[in-house]
């Protein structure tokens, strides 16, 4: 059977598509200033963005249309599942708005529209060139009626009004004939029940383009009381940046998106100018931060309870085996971490984790960085429920032992780091152990360039002291032991059964 192959009119569109350069640049910059300032964050950090978020929301599509039963499932999870779907389909559109800023990918302008086109196919079948006119449309004339198409027309300014004349400006009868073409063939051809069409997939979507709308378009274009503060029209409603990121991946940040639109949507945060604007959850959001925290601890001590119940039966061998393979996995995980905080949160997710050294509020007990934990903690929740549904073997036991590696180092981190040095919360008696302190007192290095944007050693914990040292004497900070990587070589192979 030969390969799918595009039909002729889309793979001539995705040509030009691809072949395009950003249609229009601010007045205040040349074509080469904004492509320099787009670039300075280089290529890997707005693909890999990308790249997580389309396969979020592959992953989310796929479950929801071939692999959940609707009538099966509590209907709490199918909304839960449906409200992911449509979180995940948000960040589609935003990931294809950057793209239209040629800030996806700046250095590769090839890849940066075939990623902008694949996300605007796969939201709702839109034209990608269609799009990229329109928007920049938007940008030059922002707020005039007759000229912005993403503007109200002038006499109908309710949000329902506008919404709907917001849609027509982008609706086109190809797209419409797109999108019955695929829902025709997933129903017909491929067998996906209706109830999973309607619920996971198409309302999701619809509702997705309404929250668009209203935190992308309808607050920040709408005028204000006093009239416009500048020539974009464009304002920014304060709100705690945890907020902003889930309401709409930072979107309502819009008068920092139009004075900087060389800047991705990830790291808008750092550009922000509302005053008004915390960098914490604000004090209405306190309880219910509290609450999810409460609900995620609650989550993981079920799931590690639950998976530790399970083989309650196993004798001291088994237990040894697990014990053998938690050892060296919860020491080796200093140099994972140790990579991780100085590769990823001080450059990728750095628009998460500068709420850690930036300014505190008194107003809540967390930080837009605490995401960074529950990122790092779903993947072990996720590991650990599939190894509870695992028969008794050596290579369930392996990955046993490394789940509950990675999270004897994961407690032990928040106890010193947070616990114990920034005094987040209580640890008791462990505040006066000597040599926790002394620990943790050598994070205070990591710590002593807050405000000045310079962050070097330690980047690890446990054996900050050893990071300390190696950069005293300018030698690089040493790696794993050998004995280390050679069990680390074995817990891996007992995992994957190779040894078992």
């Amino acid at each position: 059977m030969s390969a799918p192959t595009m039909s002729a009119p889309l793979l001539g569109l995705a040509r030009r598509t691809i072949a395009s350069a950003p249609l229009f640049t601010p007045s205040h910059l040349s074509k080469t200033e904004y492509l320099h300032k787009a670039r300075r964050g280089g290529d890997a950090a707005g693909v890999t963005v990308a790249a997580l978020i389309i396969s979020g929301w592959g992953g989310a599509v796929g479950t929801a249309l071939f692999a959940w039963d609707v009538h099966a499932a509590a209907p709490w999870r199918t909304a839960c599942l449906a409200a992911a779907v449509q979180w995940l389909y948000a960040g589609l559109f935003i990931t294809a708005h950057d793209a239209m800023h040629g800030l996806v990918a700046p250095g590769l302008p090839r890849l940066n529209n075939a990623l902008g086109w694949l996300c605007v196919r796969c939201y709702a079948m839109f034209d990608y060139e269609l799009l990229v006119h329109a928007h920049w449309a938007h940008h030059r004339h922002s707020g005039h009626v007759g000229k912005d198409p993403d503007f109200h027309d002038g006499e109908h300014t309710s949000a329902l009004m506008w919404y709907l004349h917001f849609m027509r400006e982008y609706m086109t009868v190809s797209q419409l004939a797109l999108m019955g073409v695929a829902f025709n063939a997933l129903h017909f051809a491929l067998g996906v029940p209706f109830a999973n069409m309607m619920l996971l997939w198409v309302m999701p979507s619809l509702l997705s383009s309404l929250q668009l709308f209203y935190y992308g378009t309808f607050l920040p274009h709408r005028e204000p009381e006093g009239g416009w503060a500048d020539d974009h029209r464009a304002t920014t409603h304060p709100q705690s940046l945890l907020w902003a990121f889930f309401s709409c991946f930072f979107f309502g940040l819009h008068s920092e998106h139009h004075n900087y639109p060389f800047v991705p949507w990830f790291r808008l945060p750092m550009v922000s100018s509302a005053s008004a604007l915390p960098s914490l959850p604000s004090l209405t959001t306190k309880k219910a931060s509290y609450l999810l925290f409460v609900l995620t601890c609650a989550a993981f001590t079920t799931v590690q309870l639950r998976t530790f119940t399970f083989w309650a039966g196993w004798g001291a061998a088994q237990w040894g085996l697990v014990a053998l393979h938690a050892a060296p996995t919860a020491i080796f995980m200093e140099y994972v971490y140790r990579s991780m905080h100085r590769d990823l949160w001080h450059h990728s997710f750095w628009f998460l984790h500068s709420s850690h050294h930036g300014p505190k509020s008194e107003a809540s007990a967390f930080e837009l960085n605490d995401l960074n934990g529950v990122l790092q903690a779903l993947p072990v929740l996720i590991c650990m429920a599939y190894t509870a549904r695992l028969p008794p073997a050596v290579s369930s036991a392996s990955l046993l032992g490394v789940l509950a590696g990675v999270s004897i180092y994961g407690c032990g981190t928040t106890i010193l780091h947070d616990g114990i040095f920034h005094q987040r919360f209580a640890v008791g008696p462990l505040r006066d152990v000597a040599t926790l302190q002394k620990i943790a007192a050598a994070h205070q290095a990591h710590h002593a360039a807050d405000g000045q944007g310079v962050y070097g050693p330690p980047h690890g914990f446990f054996l900050a002291r050893e990071e300390l040292e190696a950069a005293k004497v300018g030698k690089p900070t040493p790696g794993p032991p050998i004995w280390l990587q050679v069990a680390m070589l074995g817990c891996c192979c007992t995992v994957l059964g190779i040894l078992g």
